[in-house]
């Protein structure tokens, strides 16, 4: 891994209605002169300052441009972060992001708000930080920012950020919280260009970044198997996002969340296509409960080529219309439909109501329908999934793999989201391990 003091980096020109991004553990946007922007990683050059000792304290590290500001700030060596206090003996310690202009000038720094599992930081108060350029408006946030109000709901809506740079060291938990595929719902729910540069450590299960857009991934790397360890560039163009075209994005899906909140349907039928000799003895209209991620699901089975299912928990209802590809059954597959609407408490506490099409690690043992799976042979003709939900605030994602585990995203146009729901397209053909509708309602966290 590279230094790059540069943390955001752009250039002015004509040619800023569009950007390329690549990254090699770093991300940049290139224009004709070179690259326009970079983001680095959160826990960027050493792993092992997990601790307030072991975050020495080198000042002479890098190196600033002259004036004022250099003389208020300290840098942290091991974890490429600042210091700010009045003194040695009682200062503070973030894990902080910074920002600097083409011409060395420093920007902005963010320190991080939501920390996790960060004993050797303190906790920031709330802030909102961000710089202006050419192409666009960039937001700084940091890790497990992403799950709260705190500090992006505020920056995209009050502010009007059309861009996160965001690094991160972020530990998959598929099915709900797989990196690419929350971050990449964080771009289609708010209608921004997300820049997420993670921690390649699978042996952690921390792994996946990408260039997300409000279509969807214009590039992404995982890794998967033997190529988990080996980084790679990635290079695209984006849309310059219009600040003006950005409130329209968040009114209108307001406005949609309200419109279906109001007209709640009622119970779906299920359509009689079942097999001549069914593999599962579990009918359609079976509920049962199953454990995903620490917390109580509802779930019915998919046990039919074709139909629709609706699963309730709470105040949240859930719906599904499908279409199989391909028989399951001959494969020895499962999938089920649940739902969950109640507070997390694993790992943090934060609210949840979600809809989710997952398939199950066993298809004979319903207590494996929350566990993860990376296989997938079975494919989906079509998924239309929506809820009643009672926060606007909802991430859709959609996760696609292969007989051989090749875990990815789609590519734009595969699958629409229109605020409350999600539809795939009239030619979807495609395996899948999971798909979600997660909602988060912050004001119950």
């Amino acid at each position: 891994m590279r230094f790059s003091p540069e943390f955001n980096h752009f250039l002015d020109g004509d040619n800023h209605r569009s950007m390329r991004f690549s990254f090699k553990f770093n991300h940049c946007v290139e224009g004709d002169n070179g690259p326009n922007m970079r983001c680095s990683l959160e826990f960027n050059y050493f792993l092992d300052g997990n601790n307030r000792c072991s975050m020495r304290f080198s000042p002479e590290f890098n190196h600033f441009l002259d004036g004022d500001n250099h003389r208020s700030m300290r840098f942290s060596f091991e974890f490429n972060h600042f210091l700010d206090g009045d003194n040695r003996r009682s200062m503070y310690q973030f894990n902080t992001d910074v920002a600097y202009g083409p011409d060395g000038k420093f920007l902005a720094k963010y320190h991080k708000h939501n920390l996790f599992y960060e004993d050797q930081f303190d906790t920031a108060p709330p802030s909102h930080v961000y710089f202006d350029t050419p192409f666009g408006r960039v937001g700084l946030m940091t890790g497990f920012d992403a799950l709260f109000e705190e500090p992006g709901i505020p920056l995209v809506e009050k502010y009007n950020v059309t861009i996160f740079a965001f690094p991160t060291g972020w530990p998959n938990v598929p099915p709900l919280l797989p990196a690419f595929g929350f971050h990449s719902s964080f771009a289609r729910a708010h209608g921004v260009n997300f820049l997420a540069a993670n921690l390649q450590l699978p042996m952690f299960q921390i792994q996946g970044s990408g260039l997300y857009a409000p279509d969807g991934a214009h590039a992404f790397y995982y890794g998967n198997g033997f190529q988990s360890l080996t980084p790679k560039l990635l290079v695209s163009e984006m849309d310059v996002l219009e600040r003006s075209l950005r409130a329209g994005f968040i009114t209108n899906s307001h406005q949609r969340h309200t419109s279906s909140t109001a007209h709640k349907s009622g119970p779906l039928s299920i359509v009689d296509n079942s097999f001549e000799q069914p593999l599962y003895d579990i009918p359609s209209s079976a509920q049962f409960e199953s454990v995903l991620f620490y917390d109580t699901y509802t779930f019915k089975t998919l046990d039919q080529l074709y139909g629709k299912l609706e699963v309730c928990q709470n105040q949240l209802c859930c719906q599904l219309e499908y279409a199989f590809g391909t028989n399951p059954f001959k494969v020895s597959e499962l999938y089920a439909f649940g739902a969950f609407d109640g507070l997390h408490t694993h790992d943090g506490k934060y609210y949840m109501q979600n809809c989710v099409l997952v398939q199950c690690a066993d298809a004979w043992n319903k207590k494996s329908y929350g566990q993860a799976t990376e296989i997938a042979n079975t494919f989906f003709t079509k998924i239309s999934l929506q809820g009643q939900f009672s926060t606007p605030y909802i991430y859709p994602q959609m996760i696609s793999s292969d007989s051989e585990g090749n875990i990815g995203l789609f590519k734009p146009g595969a699958w629409d989201f229109n605020g409350t729901s999600l539809e795939s397209s009239s030619s979807f053909n495609s395996s899948i391990i999971s798909s979600v509708l997660l909602g988060r309602d912050y004001g119950k966290d």
